[in-house]
């Protein structure tokens, strides 16, 4: 017979290993912040652009709306300055122009166009200086778009701390519920394959004590029989001693007298039998070899058997009493025997 057990290591998940796992993976995939995205993004685009692209500094007063101001004005007021001058000196010539009159006036009006000219290095100053303005104020509203950046993206990084914190945590969490789960399926198999092989063992020992049984029996068996085969001519003259006491039984049936002479002369008979087969074979029998004798062959041959293993008549009466023979058939035995003497 042979005894086979499965017992390949399989890892069984555990609901709590599972539960875990689904926490972690839930969490990570839908509480992940969105990336980063400034909310001024555009304007910080924009801003940027024209800060860093501007072109450099130039300046056409022709251009200027300040100076084209400037210039009308001052050729209204030399247009004006000119007729005025040109018209007194015609009033004083009588009413006719002179050269003198249009170079007066021409001078009159040059004069307000030198004034323009001498406008024009302050228009360009104050252009100047709204140029630089600008430039500050783009300045400006880029670092103002910078911090304010800057502080937006600190929040996005508390929020992704947080989130990649407990997505470490809940990992952690599901690993040590793996590990547990593994720790404690080992120990389940570990034991499994202990008791499986105390099992094993213990058919096998009872496999082999079944077969030592078996063996014991036969030999038991054999011993019967060989017992059986050693008292075969033993149980030829108690067949002789049965077939004469009852012959004697059923001729003389009423005289007592005679039928304990029988008995008497039947012992004698029966313990000489076995004292030869004793004297021949030297064996000492056992209690149970015994009552085998008592069963099969009868009182004499039992009591020739007992008187054999011990010396003391006392201790063969009080064997034969406590195996059940009759206390006549004792007495009877022992006056053969005394007789013989």
């Amino acid at each position: 017979m042979s005894y086979t057990y499965n017992l390949k290591k399989k890892y069984n998940e555990s609901q709590k290993v599972k539960d875990a796992f689904e926490k972690y993976n839930t969490y990570k995939n839908t509480q992940k912040p969105k990336d980063y995205a400034f909310s001024d993004s555009d304007l910080l685009s924009q801003t940027q652009d024209k800060y860093f692209n501007a072109d450099d500094f130039s300046y056409d007063v022709s251009k200027d709306p300040a100076y084209i101001q400037y210039k009308q004005l001052y050729q209204s007021n030399g247009k004006k300055a000119m007729e005025d001058f040109m018209g007194n000196a015609s009033f004083l010539t009588g009413g006719y122009g002179n050269s003198y009159a249009l170079t007066a006036g021409m001078n009159s009006y040059n004069e307000y166009m030198d004034k323009l000219n001498n406008v024009i290095p302050e228009l360009y100053s104050a252009a100047y200086s709204r140029y630089e303005s600008e430039l500050d104020r783009l300045e400006n509203k880029l670092g103002y778009l910078a911090n304010k950046d800057k502080n937006e993206y600190g929040k996005y990084l508390d929020e992704y701390n947080i989130y990649s914190n407990e997505v470490d945590s809940l990992r952690d969490l599901y690993l040590s519920e793996y590990e547990n789960d593994i720790n404690i399926q080992d120990s389940e198999w570990e034991a499994a394959y202990k008791l499986a092989m105390a099992e094993q063992d213990k058919a096998m020992s009872d496999a082999e004590l079944a077969y030592k049984y078996y063996a014991s029996e036969q030999n038991k068996a054999n011993s019967d029989a060989e017992l059986a085969y050693k008292y075969y001519t033993a149980n030829l003259d108690k067949e002789m001693f049965d077939k004469d006491l009852e012959y004697k039984k059923q001729s003389d049936a009423t005289d007592n007298f005679y039928r304990f002479f029988d008995l008497l002369h039947d012992a004698s008979k029966n313990s000489q039998s076995w004292a030869e087969f004793n004297e021949k074979n030297r064996e000492t029998l056992r209690e149970d070899e015994i009552y085998v004798i008592l069963g099969k062959q009868g009182e004499y041959d039992a009591l020739a058997a007992l008187d054999m293993n011990y010396n003391s008549d006392e201790m063969v009466r009080n064997k034969a009493l406590a195996m059940g023979i009759e206390k006549s058939y004792i007495d009877a035995y022992f006056e053969a025997k005394k007789s013989k003497k």
